[in-house]
C-alpha cells in the first residue's frame, strides 16, 4: 500500500518545527540500509515530526521483507517490482512524501545524532536554500566532502572544523535535505538522462536556476559506510552511464567553448583514469568499450 506513514503529525509541543521526511533508495544492501534506518530512527529530531520511506528498488536479497517485518509501523516500506534506479526511485519517494523537507538518503549512509536538526535550522533561516547537505566523513576522521564544485571537472569541496555554512554548486547524493518547493520548481530528479550517475549534480544546478542555493552545513555529520571512489568499475551498464551522464551534464550546463575544454581535457583524463584502474584490477576490457560508447552516447543524445 503507497500511503504516506502515519507518524508525519503535527501539534504538541514541535509544532513550531517542520514536517521532514527522509527517503531512502535501498538495493540489495540489507545490512547498510538497516543501520541507515537505525541512524534516523535514532536522530534527536521529533519523531512526531519525521516520516520515513524506503524505497526498496528490486531487492532480490529479502530486504523489502525483512524491512516491512523489522521496522512495521516506524517506516512505510515500499518496492519497485521492476527496477527503476537511483534518479526513477527518488522520484517515487518524493511523491509519496509529504514533509516540508525532504532528506534523500542513500542506503549505506549513516546520520550523527544531530544531524537533521542542524540541516533544518540552517535551511529555516534563510528561504533562499534550496538544498543542504553535512560533512561527509568515511570513519571517524575522513572528510570526504563538504559539498562539491563541477567545473572544471567535479572537485569535493574539504574543509575540517568550519563553523560558516558554505555555498557550493552542488550536494553529492550520499545525503542532502531538499526543500520541497525547491524540488518542485526543478522539475524533479531527470530519471530518463541520469538514470543512476550524475543525478545529484543535475538536479542541484537546476534548483540553482530556479532561484535557490545548495550548501554544505559542516557542522551537520554524515559517514559513509563504503569506502569513496570517482571511479566506478563494478560493471558495464556503471561505465556506460558514467561515461554518458558526465557528457550529458557538462553540454547541459557548459557553454560551448567550456564544454569543448571539457570535452579535450577533463575528459580524456577521466578516460585515462578508467584505462588505469581496470588495468590495476584486473577487470574486462569492454568496461572500456562500455564507457566509450557512453561517451559517444552522450554527445549524440538531443539535450
Amino acid at each position: 500500500m503507497e500511503s504516506p506513514s502515519a507518524s508525519l503529525a503535527t501539534g504538541g509541543d514541535q509544532r513550531s518545527l517542520p514536517s521532514v521526511s527522509v527517503v531512502i533508495i535501498t538495493h540489495n544492501r540489507l545490512r547498510d540500509v538497516v543501520k541507515a534506518l537505525d541512524s534516523v530512527l535514532l536522530n534527536d529530531y521529533p519523531q512526531k515530526m519525521l516520516e520515513v520511506i524506503v524505497v526498496d528498488d528490486a531487492s532480490s536479497d529479502g530486504t523489502y521483507e525483512v524491512l516491512k517485518q523489522r521496522y512495521r509501523r516506524k517506516v512505510n516500506v515500499i518496492r519497485n517490482e521492476e527496477a527503476i534506479f537511483l534518479a526513477g526511485s527518488r522520484n517515487r519517494g518524493f511523491k509519496l512524501s509529504r514533509g516540508e523537507y525532504v532528506l534523500q538518503m542513500d542506503d549505506d549512509c549513516i546520520l550523527s545524532t544531530d544531524a537533521l536538526r542542524n540541516l533544518v535550522n540552517v535551511m529555516r533561516k534563510d528561504e533562499t536554500i534550496g538544498v543542504a547537505g553535512p560533512a561527509v566523513y568515511y570513519g571517524e576522521e575522513r572528510l570526504v566532502y563538504c559539498g562539491a564544485r563541477i567545473y572544471p571537472f567535479y572537485m569535493p569541496i574539504k574543509r575540517k572544523n568550519n563553523t560558516e555554512v558554505i555555498e557550493c554548486e552542488f550536494v553529492p547524493g550520499t545525503v542532502g535535505l531538499f526543500r520541497r518547493e525547491a524540488v518542485i520548481n526543478a522539475g524533479l530528479w531527470d530519471a530518463e538522462n541520469f538514470t543512476f550517475q550524475a543525478e545529484d549534480a543535475d538536479v542541484c544546478l537546476r534548483i540553482r536556476r530556479a532561484g535557490y542555493h545548495p550548501v554544505c552545513v559542516p557542522w551537520a555529520r554524515a559517514y559513509h559506510l563504503k569506502k569513496p571512489s570517482l571511479i566506478d568499475v563494478s560493471s558495464s551498464r556503471r561505465a556506460f552511464e558514467a561515461g554518458r551522464s558526465r557528457i550529458l551534464l557538462y553540454r547541459r550546463n557548459l557553454s560551448k567553448l567550456s564544454f569543448i575544454f571539457y570535452l579535450a581535457s577533463v575528459n580524456i583524463l577521466v578516460l585515462f583514469l578508467y584505462v588505469l584502474l581496470i588495468t590495476l584490477k584486473r577487470k574486462s576490457m569492454e568496461l572500456i568499450g562500455a564507457y566509450i560508447r557512453g561517451i559517444a552516447h552522450g554527445l549524440l543524445t538531443r539535450n
